[in-house]
């Protein structure tokens, strides 16, 4: 799992969350089991359970290593763009884009996040956190008047885009382009600035 960063080979935790991702990639989430993700990772049950108690647990925090890596790939290369809009545009159309890459891991991310867990409440404290820094590639030190408005209108769309593209209901062009249309409306004051 290239999200998820080896300390050590036989550390448990890393072997479960390696595990989970690759059953979620192959299975989808509703599919993989904690036995599923014990046998995988080649842990006992004993393990799994003093590492993580629920299945939302364990795709929390593969969920969490997959943001982290696709934010550290965003910003390893400067966002293509001479305006704030053209280079929201561009993150926006990234994130879409890795959802649709991954579509059964997309599915386990909604899963958690929907889910009605403690677990599920710290996954979308995670997600709230990682707005800011789409923000940052795309707009730099610039603030708009809107910008935490559109932050949490964007955090909504983007959930239930991805459902949508999960259910086949839209396709992944048209939640990017509800997605542009809606920071453009909210970030009007400061889309045309470079």
């Amino acid at each position: 799992m290239p999200a998820i960063e080896k300390e050590k080979e036989n550390d448990s935790r890393t072997k479960i969350l390696t595990a989970a991702w690759d059953l979620a990639s192959e299975q989808g989430y509703h599919a993989v089991t904690m036995r599923n993700i014990a046998k995988a990772a080649g842990v006992g049950k004993s393990t799994l359970y003093r590492n993580y108690t629920t299945k939302e647990q364990v795709y929390r925090d593969v969920t969490i290593a997959w943001g982290q890596h696709f934010a550290k790939r965003l910003t390893e290369q400067p966002v293509k763009g001479e305006t704030i809009g053209e280079r929201f545009s561009t993150v926006l159309e990234e994130v879409m884009r890795e959802a649709e890459r991954h579509p059964n891991l997309t599915a386990a991310y909604v899963a958690s996040l929907l889910s009605d867990t403690h677990d599920s409440q710290q996954s979308r404290n995670v997600m709230r956190s990682l707005t800011p820094g789409l923000f940052t590639m795309a707009m730099g030190d610039v603030q708009s008047d809107n910008q935490e408005l559109a932050g949490s209108a964007l955090r909504h769309i983007m959930l239930s885009s991805m459902q949508l593209m999960g259910a086949k209901l839209i396709s992944t062009d048209r939640a990017i382009a509800d997605l542009i249309q809606t920071a453009e409306l909210m970030l009007k004051d400061v889309w045309d600035k470079p």
